[in-house]
Parts: C-alpha cells; structure tokens; sequence
C-alpha cells in the first residue's frame, strides 16, 4: 500500500512561507458529532468527484436518520438521484475497526428495502427530531415531500424522473457509502472480507481522512485537507446455478470472477451505460460498451466518466529524460466525449493539446477530417476565445453519435492513427528538446 500520509502544507503570505501545523490539541477535543455538523453543514468537503462523479452535487437530507437499529450519521442525495451514506467516526477510539464498515453496510442493506415514500418518512422524522431541519407543524407540512425543495434546478428538474431514479437506486442499493474521520487505522483498511456480506447491492465503499491545520494568528479559522485512503473498485461475483431434477435440488457456486479495474467497475460507469440505453436505445449502448473494451486493450487511450458522458483520452505516457529542458503542459488529449443523449462533443481536445505543446496543427486537422468523413455533413468550427475547432453538423449542431456506431471499426482505424500520430510528434518533440 502506498504511503498515505499526508504532505505539509504551507501558507504563503506577504512572500513569507510558513508551515501549518496539525491542530493536535483540537483534535483531542473534537467529538464525532463535531466531524457529523462539519460535513452535514459542507457536504462538499467530501471528494465525491474522485470517487464516483455521479454522486456529486449532493445536498444534506438528515443527521441521524434512523435505518433499523441504528443512526445514519449523514445522508445526502444528489439530483441524480443518488444517495450518500456517511459515518463520522474518531478513530483513535478502539471500537472504530471491523463495527464501522459492517455499520454502515447494514444501513444500506437496511434502505435497500424502502421505497421513495420511505425514504421521504424517514428523512421528515429525522428533521422533526431536529436533526437536519425543522417539520412545519400544519398538515401539509407533514405530508409534504420533504426532498424535492431541495434539489429543483428550474425548469429542467423532472420531478417524475427523480422519483424513479430514487426508487430505482434503492432497489439496486445503488449507495455511495462513506467513512470519515480523524484518522483511519490499518485495520479497517483490510476489511475487505466485510464487503462481501451484501454481494446484492451495489455499493461504493470509501475511507476518508480529514487533516485539521491551524492556521497562524486566526485562531478561529482552520485548513481542512480531505483524503481518500481506501475504495473500492472491483467487485467479486459468483454465479449461483439451482438444478431441479425428481424433486431434488442440487446447487452449484462458481468460485469468484476478480472484475480488474481496467474493464470498469464503478457506479458511475455502470449509470452511464443504462442512462445510454434509455436515452439513446440498446444499439447505441452497445456501441459505447465496445468501445469501453477496445479501450481496456489499448495502453495508450483511457476513459473517464462523468455526467456529461464517457470521454475517450489519449495518454503520451512518455518518461521524459530529466537532462531535457522539455516542460509537458499536458499530460493528455481528450479525443472526443460520448452523450448519454447521443451526441459527440469535446472534439477540439487534440487541437488543444497541439496548441497548448507546439505540436504542427495537422494532426488536430486530420483527426478532424476523419471524424467529419465518418459523420458525413459536418465541418471545423470556431470554439471558444481561444481559435480551436470543433467539429460539428453544417446547422451548427453536435453530431450524432449513430455514424460512428454505423462505420465502428473505421472509427476505430482512426483513434488509433490518431494515438499514434501523437506519440510520434511528442516523441520527436523529445528528441529535439535541447539538453540541460
């Protein structure tokens, strides 16, 4: 395991550079329900977006929620529809080890059972225990939905399709299940036997550490560096097979197929590839899942996953010899990001990346010629302040994703010219970087 402590940090002013030291003595003193208010009051201290980006955006529903025999510390919810589940814990005290993990396990399998009126229930007596807000007394009060005023984001919130997102999450235990606090011992760290006691739900598990500094002469003012020591990325399954033959049953369990984290096993991934389906039909979807594979295949491109959609990088992956005055501005070119709605966006990453390391603009031009070849009435446009181009439909609209899918391996033919091309331009580009 890497090292996981954390690097000093320094506060720069009037040119005058000072080291933070960590606030020993407040932590001694700070309780976990401290750590509970500091995160239900700034959920966006948690780094959600490193771990998985669907969930981010999240609002705080409740302190203390109760699910089953116990208390949820936080939950939050994003527009999404997705839930976060976060424990507080002080992990200096001796009980916060194997109880934790298997805590907060138990509360998703326990809200994996509700429904979205369940849920709403929940959180309105949370809050009318005074734990995340206040219930308004009248009848209409108590029955209102106690979590759609928090999420609306003007007229392109769908109350209807939120709800179902909810409802479909819970069913799925489809959670972002989170662990913070003070200090994470080893311990917990190699729990990961506890993981496989809900092998049904489909959560994300992650290890938070948050770093209290003091900062010198403002007493009342603290740095807080939030830190993810451990998550989960890759899921064991077994395959169950029940065989009936004259009244007798006989049952089979495979041993576990180990899922790598090249071939993708995150929530949002997983979200990704349904929201494509629903949006933009299964021929499509299987369209993106071969990417995803040929990917996986190909050391020099990579993906990312976020709410705009997947985006396909290439990565230099270049050891730049330290006697070379060579400077990389990047470390990668976005080629291009695939819509959950079916469109083609970000195509001016190469042309990017060209500017940006002094690379011949032919390349851009070529890898978007190819990609207007492919998608037939399209041409280079204006982007941004900056005069990168873009490729886009001769009525100014982003191309559809369908051609691509259409023509799958000249598509491909043409990503991988293009990764070759790079390398060999920054390749050369090394080659010719005078010497130290």
């Amino acid at each position: 395991m890497h090292d996981r402590k954390f690097c000093k940090p320094y506060l720069l002013s009037e040119e005058t550079l000072r080291p933070l030291q960590p606030d020993a003595e407040g932590n001694r003193l700070r309780s976990e329900k401290w750590y509970q208010d500091l995160i239900f009051k700034n959920p966006q201290l948690l780094p959600v977006d490193e771990l998985e980006p669907a969930f981010t955006g999240s609002v705080a529903l409740a302190r203390e929620m109760v699910v089953g025999r116990g208390r949820v510390d936080v939950t939050c919810i994003n527009s999404q529809g997705l839930i976060t589940l976060i424990e507080t814990k002080l992990f200096r005290n001796p009980d916060a080890r194997r109880s934790v993990v298997s805590q907060i396990i138990e509360y998703a399998t326990g809200m994996a059972k509700w429904s979205y009126a369940d849920l709403c229930e929940h959180v309105r007596r949370a809050r009318a225990s005074g734990h995340g807000g206040v219930t308004s007394n009248n009848a209409e009060g108590r029955n209102a939905d106690p979590i759609l005023p928090l999420l609306k984001e003007g007229d392109a919130f769908n109350e209807a399709r939120f709800i179902d997102s909810v409802t479909k999450n819970l069913q799925k235990g489809r959670f972002l299940l989170l662990i913070a606090g003070d200090g994470i011992q080893e311990g917990v760290e190699q729990l990961t036997e506890v993981l496989q006691q809900s092998p049904h739900l489909d959560f994300a598990l992650a290890l938070v550490e948050l770093e209290i500094y003091q900062i010198p002469d403002r007493a009342s003012e603290l740095l807080i560096q939030p830190r993810v020591l451990v998550r989960t990325r890759a899921i064991d399954r077994h395959r169950i097979t029940i065989n009936v033959q004259n009244a007798l049953a006989t049952i089979a369990v495979d041993t576990p197929v180990h899922e790598s984290d090249e071939v993708g096993t995150t929530i949002t991934e997983t979200i990704y590839f349904e929201r494509v389906e629903q949006e933009s039909g299964p021929e499509l979807a299987g369209f993106v899942r071969w990417i995803r594979t040929k990917v996986a295949e190909t050391p020099e491109l990579g993906v990312t996953f976020s709410k705009k959609g997947m985006a396909l990088w290439w990565k230099h992956g270049l050891d730049v010899p330290s006697t070379t005055l060579l400077r990389l501005d990047s470390p990668s070119a976005k080629l291009l990001r695939l819509c959950t709605t079916g469109q083609v966006i970000a195509t001016q990453g190469v042309a990017e990346f060209c500017r940006k390391n002094g690379l011949p603009d032919s390349v851009s031009a070529d890898y978007q010629n190819g990609l207007i070849n492919l998608f037939g009435s399209a041409k280079r446009s204006n982007h941004g302040s900056r005069g990168n181009l873009v490729v886009k439909m001769v009525d100014g609209s982003f191309p559809p994703m369908a051609p691509l899918a259409a023509k799958r391996d000249e598509f491909w033919q043409l990503i991988l010219a293009t990764a070759f091309t790079l390398s060999a331009a920054m390749n050369e580009k090394v080659r010719q970087s005078p010497s130290s």
